[in-house]
């Protein structure tokens, strides 16, 4: 673990900022944590700084969606990214992973679980949980039985 390691928490709530902050410094990061609670705030802080995590709500006030992701890398290409969202994993997490996240966590998730993917993501930059483990690896075995909602928009998903 480096002391310049560099994370931004983008999250339209700060109690989840702060908890996530507490759980990074109880399992041993002391480093620079940054907090943003909209998209255009996490670009304009981007542009300015590196990071090495950027641990990311979808739902987070003018989000784009997936495209979120391409666009932060734009700016900083090996940043790892974390979606951290309260939208169902089975449903969401193959979505973002396939463009480009590194890892996809559930606000209901346990905390050891979220203190397991916080090292996995810091210590090996990637985390994927069972149950999107299992999804990817369906979708691998059987490609035309993929679930039908990996295709919808993020606002069609939002719909259904």
């Amino acid at each position: 673990m480096t002391k310049d390691y560099k994370i931004l928490i983008a999250d339209d709530h700060s109690v989840i900022r702060q908890g996530i902050s507490l759980i990074l410094k109880q399992i041993g990061f002391d480093s620079q944590v940054d907090h943003v609670n909209s998209f255009p705030s996490m670009i304009n802080q981007i542009k300015s700084n590196s990071y090495e995590l950027i641990v990311l709500d979808i739902s987070i006030p003018e989000g784009r969606g997936v495209q979120m992701i391409e666009l932060i890398r734009q700016y900083i290409p090996e940043v790892k990214i974390l979606i951290f969202s309260a939208h169902p994993e089975e449903l969401y997490a193959v979505k973002y992973l396939r463009a480009g996240a590194d890892g996809y966590l559930n606000k209901m998730t346990s905390e050891e679980e979220l203190q397991f993917a916080f090292r996995e993501m810091i210590q090996t930059g990637r985390f994927i949980s069972q149950t999107t483990q299992f999804q990817l690896d369906k979708a691998d075995l059987n490609p035309t039985s993929t679930n039908p909602f990996f295709s919808l928009s993020a606002r069609e998903l939002e719909i259904a």
